[in-house]
């Protein structure tokens, strides 16, 4: 895992957990941002990365301020050794390439 891919994951975590929290699902909060619910998806997910501007939009939607959603860089880096951490094991043990993604899968799914 990368850095920007970490981040984006643990951001995405972090906008669905206060998005359920509130009550709101993905189609409601699309439409007061004014953003796909595909858009909110990606985020969620970790696959995209929200500008900063929709960043803002999101926290004042769900009520909440821009650094409840960031991580330090040293939560981030953190994130990162863990799963490299976790892979290297993994390699280890002689698993196929599908079988790897599948348990990262499962890790990932594991920590939101």
């Amino acid at each position: 895992m990368d850095f920007k891919s970490t981040l984006s994951k643990f951001l995405g975590n972090k906008i669905r957990e206060r998005r359920v929290k509130i009550g709101l699902n993905q189609e409601e909060l699309s439409e007061k941002i004014s953003l796909t619910r595909t858009s909110i998806s990606n985020i969620e997910a970790g696959r995209q990365l929200p500008p900063i501007d929709v960043l803002y939009n999101i926290c004042n939607t769900l009520g909440t301020e821009i650094h409840f959603f960031l991580p330090t860089f040293k939560e981030v880096n953190s994130l990162i050794s863990e799963e490299n951490t976790t892979l290297d094991k993994l390699k280890t043990k002689h698993l196929s390439e599908g079988s790897i993604k599948t348990v990262q899968d499962i890790l990932s799914k594991k920590k939101r």
